[in-house]
């Protein structure tokens, strides 16, 4: 019994290095994929304008740190097989499957002269052997010339786009200006709706284009569009003859 246990706390150490290849491995592919996916959602958002430069390095910063640490800790604790490991580590480290062997013959009675004979030489052959020796930790290098060229893209992106960035800079102060304005108009519908001085069919004639003008920021919040509809809303007030529509009107021209 003693040999074999020593043969299986062997097989458990070098599983323990398969394991951390295996990590590495997949770490490295998940950097990959990290950097596919930066490129891929980076790409759409600067396309669309939509991408600040401060947001898209935070984007490429979480895929990196969080994809390969992800990868390497699913790789490291995927269950292994001990007689698929053991066949693995016999051609490996050229041990003529002795160590599957061996496993194979463990449930056979150990007294028999045969069996133990092969236990020991299978506990006698695993001595020499050290896996950060004969089976270095390693990638491949096609995954990692794959990490460098998308780096490279990725670092070309962030230096040479400039103009990309700062279309994004300017729609998000529209948006922001357009948001602002939306707050403004509810602002003014809630006070028209609040005001007593005001009859229901005024307070209805105010109101609806307001919440047209709403609308139309809603369902296209450019600058081109928020400055027509915010202008085309001033018109429509100035016609009513409420004192309040024309201070209405008057602020969303300023507005506009």
């Amino acid at each position: 019994m003693t040999t074999i246990n020593n043969l299986s706390h062997t097989l458990q150490t070098w599983m323990r290095w398969m394991r951390l290849q295996r990590a590495l491995t997949w770490a490295v592919r998940g950097l990959v994929t990290a950097l596919v996916l930066s490129m891929l959602i980076g790409g759409v958002g600067l396309y669309q304008a939509k991408l600040l430069k401060r947001e898209f390095l935070a984007l490429v910063i979480s895929f990196v740190t969080l994809l390969p640490i992800l990868f390497g800790i699913v790789a490291f604790f995927c269950k292994i097989h001990p007689m698929k490991a053991a066949r693995y580590f016999d051609r490996a480290f050229h041990l003529e499957e002795r160590i599957s062997t061996a496993l194979e013959l463990s449930a056979e009675d150990h007294a028999h002269e045969i069996i133990q004979k092969q236990l020991d030489d299978a506990v006698s052959a695993s001595r020499g052997v050290k896996p950060s020796r004969d089976l270095p930790l390693r990638f491949k290098k096609l995954d990692g010339i794959l990490a460098l060229v998308l780096t490279l893209l990725i670092g070309t992106l962030w230096f040479r786009g400039e103009a990309l960035f700062a279309a994004a800079s300017r729609q998000r102060a529209v948006e922001q200006a357009i948001a602002a304005q939306q707050t403004q108009i509810e602002e003014i519908i809630k006070e028209i709706n609040a005001n007593e001085a005001l009859t229901d069919e005024q307070k209805q004639a105010l109101t609806e284009p307001l919440n047209e003008a709403l609308q139309g920021l809603e369902e296209n919040p450019s600058l081109e569009n928020a400055v027509s509809v915010l202008t085309t809303t001033g018109e429509k007030l100035q016609a009513l003859s409420s004192e309040q529509a024309g201070q209405t009107a008057q602020a969303l021209k300023e507005t506009g």
